[in-house]
């Protein structure tokens, strides 16, 4: 009697875990930073990515310290989407370093399989800080955004 209870309530429980889970599965976003010479030019490089079952989710926010093909001061957003999702970019900027963010670039909705979309460069010299983001598109999703540089 035990077993049969088991063999029914199980893939009742699995099947409400699906249900609940909605879109997937999903893990803790990761985000990091560091500093990159190409020989033409020292860039700081933020990225924040999303891994899901299908794949992942990228913001990438490049800002130039110094190039000789970019001028020093200027960022750009990157995104890339294999995450079997539809996304939400944004490229967002901000004077100070508590004041409410305003788009630069986006919302830009991006499908997966999107091999790469870069934004212009814009003006991120002293007293400002950028950040780049995406959001899935289902509703409820999270908010995810570099560190602001």
């Amino acid at each position: 009697m035990r077993a049969g209870i088991l063999r029914v309530v199980l893939p009742v429980v699995a099947g409400m875990t699906a249900v609940i889970g909605g879109q997937g599965v999903a893990h803790a976003d990761t985000s990091w930073c560091e500093r990159v010479d190409y020989g033409s030019g020292v860039f700081e490089h933020c990225e924040v990515e999303q891994v899901t079952a299908a794949g992942n989710a990228q913001a990438h926010l490049w800002y130039s310290v110094s190039a000789t093909t970019v001028t020093p001061y200027y960022a750009n957003g990157v995104f890339y989407n294999t995450s079997g999702y539809s996304i939400n970019t944004w490229l967002q900027r901000r004077s100070g370093t508590s004041g409410s963010w305003a788009n630069l670039f986006g919302p830009y909705l991006m499908a997966s399989g999107v091999a790469g979309k870069g934004t212009n460069y814009y003006y991120d010299g002293p007293g400002y800080q950028m950040r780049s983001c995406f959001q899935f598109t289902w509703s409820g999703a999270a908010l995810h955004c570099t560190s602001p540089f």
